[in-house]
């Protein structure tokens, strides 16, 4: 039963962050508004290196797609970090 429950969950969140993950806001998050509003944006540096620059797969033509398995993705790696925590955590609880 708790195994139904969590394939569930996971099928739920998968198919969530496909079809929400679009609907995201092409607008500047509060903390970029405030760097423009008090004319400190061009101190911003930009990252050495992006998995998902913009939301997006380069290697995907069709926008929608392209910031669907962005999330999709993300979503994964976030998942497989907190998975490989978990059983490391585990692991040296044990001795």
């Amino acid at each position: 039963m708790m195994n139904k429950r969590i394939l569930y969950f996971v099928l739920f969140t998968l198919i969530l962050a496909v079809f929400v993950s679009p609907l995201a806001s092409s607008r500047p998050d509060g903390l970029e508004r405030v760097a423009h509003d008090l004319s400190f944006i061009e101190n911003e540096k930009n990252p050495f290196y992006e998995v998902f620059p913009d939301y997006s797969l380069s290697f995907i033509p069709i926008e929608y797609l392209s910031t669907a398995f962005s999330g999709l993705f993300g979503l994964l790696i976030i998942a497989a970090l907190t998975l490989a925590s978990l059983w490391l955590v585990r692991k040296f609880n044990r001795t």
